[in-house]
């Protein structure tokens, strides 16, 4: 079981570890601020006690509006990084945000499944976020 991330004219299947890379890689490409703020998500799983969660997304969430006040990140991009895993989707102009930050950037690191022979690569993803942001649409994963 894993995510299809599709635009009007390409797809790509990966698992979640790799969409989640993925999206990481968004938030490291957008700044250093976003990206480290990006990563304490993971802390939430560190709080036992339900009401310091609360309180831990109250804080989390209030620096993400600041974030975007501050011009650090796009709205686009935070609603692609924030997006559930499944039954996500993006419009146009967050798929021209989150090409922005991809434009630039090549590796050949893979994110899909390595031991399928069409193993989505950061290329791919790119290139589905490039087909959205340049052909219209949505980009849908689920």
């Amino acid at each position: 079981m894993g995510i299809t991330i599709r635009s009007k004219n390409l797809n790509a299947d990966l698992g979640y570890g790799g969409f989640n890379r993925f999206r990481q890689k968004v938030a490291d490409l957008t700044s250093k601020e976003f990206s480290d703020h990006y990563e304490r998500l993971e802390d939430v799983y560190r709080i036992p006690d339900e009401k310091k969660q609360l309180l831990f997304f109250e804080e989390y969430e209030k620096k993400i509006s600041d974030l975007i006040k501050q011009g650090v990140v796009s709205e686009g991009i935070v609603n692609f990084c924030y997006l559930p895993d499944c039954d996500g989707e993006i419009n146009q102009e967050n798929a021209i945000d989150v090409y922005s930050v991809l434009e630039s950037h090549n590796e050949d690191i893979a994110y899909g499944y390595i031991a399928h022979p069409d193993c989505a690569t950061f290329n791919d993803l790119k290139s589905i976020i490039r087909d959205c942001a340049e052909n219209g649409g949505n980009i849908i994963w689920y």
